[in-house]
């Protein structure tokens, strides 16, 4: 990590280009917190782990979920992958999820129309 001190890079886009998959997860650091990070791993183009070290390790986890009409074998790797990441945080420490999970609800009846947002 010490090369994106000195260099004062926000996001080690070589970490993150580690395939030729059409999706992407990203995590946007303030300069002030550059010299906070202490490890980031991509894990692959739909999770990204981020962890800062301050008073106490901060950990952030981004996330791009397959969407349910993915296939199942995806999905399941996806969670699994997930899961994987935030069982390596120790439970002392502070753990943050943020992304898109891609969630399709449901389908909305006739009368239910206007009681929800369209996107659901």
């Amino acid at each position: 990590m010490e090369k994106y001190r000195q260099s004062n890079q926000n996001i080690p886009v070589e970490l993150i280009r580690k395939t030729k998959e059409h999706w992407g997860v990203a995590i946007a650091a303030h300069k002030r917190f550059v010299g906070l990070i202490e490890e980031i791993n991509a894990t692959n183009s739909r999770l990204m782990h981020l962890k800062l070290n301050s008073n106490s390790n901060v950990h952030l986890i981004a996330a791009y979920a397959p969407t349910s009409d993915a296939n199942v074998i995806d999905k399941e790797r996806f969670y699994e992958k997930m899961d994987e990441l935030i069982e390596s945080v120790p439970a002392e420490e502070f753990l943050a999820i943020a992304g898109n999970f891609n969630a399709k609800l449901m389908y909305l009846d006739e009368e239910e129309e206007g009681q929800f947002g369209h996107f659901i």
